[in-house]
């Protein structure tokens, strides 16, 4: 039999401070008014305002869009449906992580790097659903 020992120091030893994604949104807001703008902290502050939305968002982005699918698909094979709805969520959800870290590092302002994603989806869904209605 072993014994392991694990040394997890004094209670509350290990307390820092909240993140920006443990903020409620009043806290949120009060962070970005109490830091200078311009900052990364603030840009981080700004990102996870506009993601809070912008993950909301994306719900009626993906039923649109699921309605364009369910309408170009065809009757008897529903599988093609399926794949193509997991692979459309995973370049979502790969292009929505990429556009908020480039946003982070400043390379686009916070709400294009949010936003960006939804954007073009609805506009892939739209573009979908007006091919279909052309037939």
């Amino acid at each position: 039999m072993y014994d392991i020992n694990l040394d997890v120091g004094s209670p509350g030893g290990g307390w820092r401070d909240y993140s920006p994604p443990s903020y409620n949104f009043n806290q949120l807001r009060q962070r970005l008014r109490e830091i200078k703008p311009d900052t990364p902290a603030y840009r981080q502050l700004l990102v996870e305002t506009h993601r809070r939305f912008s993950l909301s968002f994306a719900c009626l982005v993906f039923s649109a869009l699921g309605f364009a699918i369910g309408l170009i698909s065809q009757r008897g094979i529903r599988s093609t449906a399926v794949i193509l709805c997991l692979l459309l969520a995973t370049v979502y959800w790969l292009s929505y992580i990429g556009a908020n870290s480039y946003a982070l590092t400043g390379g686009w302002a916070p709400w294009i790097g949010v936003w960006a994603p939804n954007v073009v989806f609805a506009f892939l869904s739209w573009w979908l659903y007006a091919r279909f209605a052309r037939k």
